[in-house]
């Protein structure tokens, strides 16, 4: 059996395989061509996950553009809330002092005061 007697060639360790030189040209051809084909899929997916972290780092770009304009407008926001609530309060104090507040001359001296 042909099977049998190579597998026995290739169990002892001092025995060689001669091959013809056309033979072992093509098999270096073949060899060189998968190295080449290794290659160009490296290449390829180099340039694939090249693309795939651009594409990330864009979104994650516009991700955090879009939170901090969100933010902006929350503190905007905010700002104009303790602004108006500010000046509620103020007005509520005066209001408050006015009340309290018995001058000689009346009411008008106490505004004036406050003003």
């Amino acid at each position: 059996d042909p099977t049998n007697e190579m597998e026995s060639q290739l169990e002892g360790e001092d025995s060689d395989i001669i091959i013809k030189k056309e033979e072992y040209q093509k098999l270096l051809y073949i060899i060189d061509e998968l190295k080449n084909m290794l290659i160009e899929e490296k290449k390829a997916k180099l340039y694939m996950e090249l693309k795939i972290r651009k594409e990330v780092t864009q979104e994650c770009f516009q991700y955090f553009c879009a939170k901090e304009s969100n933010l902006k407008k929350i503190f905007s926001d905010k700002e104009e809330i303790m602004a108006t609530t500010c000046e509620e309060r103020i007005s509520i104090y005066k209001d408050l002092v006015k009340d309290c507040i018995a001058l000689p001359n009346g009411q008008e001296g106490a505004e004036e005061m406050l003003k």
